[in-house]
């Protein structure tokens, strides 16, 4: 061993990284607003299709999963990781 992990090249890199803040832009913050509003539509037409289900008298297992299916089919891959 040469050095410490901390006093190499690539232990510099991971300390500057553990440090950096997020980058908030305008731009990020309309994506963040828009992602919020998308996820509250999604959830409402979850429990939309759960309410729908149980007044026609479905099962309530089967009702479940469908809204669950719903809403993680319904949101885009890059919400899931905001």
């Amino acid at each position: 061993m040469v050095a410490c992990p901390g006093a190499t090249e690539v232990g510099r890199i991971s300390s500057v990284l553990r440090q950096h803040q997020s980058l908030s832009t305008p731009l990020t913050s309309k994506f963040q607003r828009f992602s919020q509003s998308l996820l509250k539509v999604i959830l409402v037409l979850a429990a939309l299709t759960f309410a729908v289900g149980m007044i026609r008298q479905r099962g309530s297992a089967e009702m479940f999963d469908g809204a669950v299916e719903l809403a993680v089919g319904a949101i885009p891959e890059e919400l899931r990781r905001s």
